[in-house]
Parts: structure tokens; C-alpha cells; sequence
């Protein structure tokens, strides 16, 4: 079943390493299995993720789990282990990690993106944050977010510049004409 607009996938459903000790999610139904999946693989990995959340047995799930789930078998196998939960993530390849990561961003950003629009519609409203066009005076970022530090080393100034934001401004009354919320 694909993602929806505000639901991450995990690996073949797994729990989420902050609820492992809640047992209340169900394991993937059958019939929801993706495209080209063996029905036999399906099978195997529903079962360990019900033995899994039934029981919290790692390594009984981690011993029925088809070889071929590499990211399912790398979390139960670390939290066989006992591995505490930052380290369990550490097991899966970067990439994995990275594409989480990436997809909890989106959800965030959609989220709060998402909240703007039912609270203020759909154009800019004073107080926004937009793109400082080029030629116009900018306000450095640590102003607006009023967390400059007046005694930065010469090694935090040249970290901070090569990390440096892009230009803003804060969106006044008189600015709003013209300014559209892809600006924002």
C-alpha cells in the first residue's frame, strides 16, 4: 500500500524503534503485499513481524525473517543483540539511514507548510520570510533568528560563512505586493 500524504514507510512494517515496547501494531495484512512479492516470502515476514510484536522476541523474528529483507534483518539482529536504539540504527546502510531521514523532512516541512496555509491561505502576510532580492540590503540571518554571538572565534566566523543562508527579509505591510507565497 503506498504512503500517504502524512505516513512513512518503515522496512516491511516493522515498529518504530520508539514504540518497541508497544505490541499493539498489527503486522501487515495479507493481500498488501507489493507487486512481484512471493506470496512464501510475504508469508515469512508477516510472521516475524507477529512473533516480533506478540512476543518482542528479536532473535525468534530475526530467525523466521527471509534472508532477503537485508534492512528488516539488520534492526532485529542489532536489537537481538540488545543494542541500545541509536546504535540499532547505526547497523543500516547509510543510504537507508539518509532516505529516512530525507522523508522525515518532507514530512515535517509538509506538515508545517501545510498548517500556514489553513492559518494564513495562500498569499504572504507580514512577518514572512522571503528571499532577499539581489541589490537589496539583507538582514543577516542570526538577527532574525536573534542567536548571533558577539564573540565568535575567527574559526566559528569561517565555519558560519562557508554554511552561510541564503538572504532574507522579514515581509512588511508595504512589501506584500508583488510577493507571492512560493516567495515565502
Amino acid at each position: 500500500r503506498p504512503a500517504g500524504p502524512t505516513e512513512v514507510e518503515r522496512p516491511s512494517k516493522l515498529p518504530r524503534l520508539d514504540d518497541a515496547s508497544d505490541k499493539s501494531e498489527k503486522p501487515q495484512e495479507q493481500g498488501q503485499e507489493g507487486k512481484g512479492c512471493n506470496k512464501g516470502k510475504q508469508k515469512l515476514v508477516s510472521e516475524a513481524q507477529r512473533v516480533y510484536l506478540e512476543t518482542g522476541d528479536a532473535q525468534r523474528a530475526l530467525d523466521i525473517m527471509p534472508r532477503s529483507q537485508h534492512l528488516e534483518r539488520c534492526i532485529l539482529g542489532a536489537m537481538a543483540r540488545g543494542l541500545p536504539f541509536t546504535e540499532t540504527l547505526s547497523q543500516l546502510p547509510h543510504q537507508a539511514v539518509s532516505l529516512y531521514a530525507h522523508a522525515a523532512q518532507s514530512l515535517v516541512w509538509n506538515a508545517v507548510l501545510s498548517r500556514r496555509i489553513r492559518t494564513f491561505g495562500r498569499q504572504p502576510v507580514e512577518g514572512d520570510l522571503v528571499f532577499q532580492a539581489e541589490g537589496q540590503e539583507a538582514e543577516a540571518m542570526d538577527e532574525i533568528l536573534d542567536c548571533g554571538e558577539d564573540d565568535a572565534s575567527e574559526e566559528d566566523a569561517a565555519v558560519q560563512e562557508s554554511n552561510e543562508l541564503p538572504a532574507v527579509r522579514i515581509l512588511s505591510k508595504e512589501d506584500l505586493e508583488g510577493v507571492k507565497l512560493t516567495d515565502v
